[in-house]
């Protein structure tokens, strides 16, 4: 990793003491290799902003995390890779209910200037849903790269209904959930 990576993660590391770390590599096809670490603990979404990259979007994600009262971060991670843009996740805890997490989690599709999901997707978030939303923000020197809306313990049903709205099988993710591989 190039030496700012490692300054970048000693940085961020002092100002969240966490008592774990974890690392990741992942291997492409062609054989190429990407790794980086991430920090599995409670924080501020304040320290957890500090591990991106200054920019538009990280000043993006801060307003709009003050704007919906978001203050806690599970948990967020840093890819290392030799070659920028680097991307950064940021994992954030949705306040209130069902109903006002995923008026939030959808809100986050407008401030970010992504593409909304398919309304038959919205339909089954908001149908099928638990409480315990979280949203999952990766962000590069670049801008927005992608958001993942996460629901906790999701139903087979839900998990089938999501599927189809992709026109994908499910059968692949029931026997993984039957492996219970965490």
């Amino acid at each position: 990793a190039p030496e700012s990576e490692i300054d970048k993660l000693n940085d961020v590391g002092a100002l969240i003491n966490p008592l774990s770390i974890g690392s990741w590599i992942d291997m492409s096809a062609k054989g190429g290799m990407d790794g980086g670490w991430y920090f599995p603990v409670s924080n501020t979404v304040k320290l957890a902003l500090s591990a991106g990259d200054p920019g538009d979007a990280i000043t993006t994600l801060g307003e709009w995390a003050e704007k919906h009262n978001i203050s806690e971060s599970p948990s967020v991670g840093r890819d290392m890779g030799a070659a920028p843009p680097r991307q950064t996740e940021i994992f954030l805890t949705l306040p209130g209910g069902l109903e006002k997490q995923v008026e939030i989690a959808l809100d986050a599709f407008d401030a970010f200037k992504i593409p909304s999901m398919p309304e038959n997707a919205i339909s089954v978030l908001k149908e099928h849903s638990n409480p315990g939303i979280s949203l999952s923000v990766i962000t590069s020197s670049e801008g927005f790269v992608r958001i993942g809306i996460l629901v906790p313990n999701p139903s087979k049903e839900c998990v089938d209904k999501l599927c189809d709205v992709v026109a994908a099988s499910s059968e692949d993710i029931h026997d993984l959930e039957k492996k219970n591989i965490m």
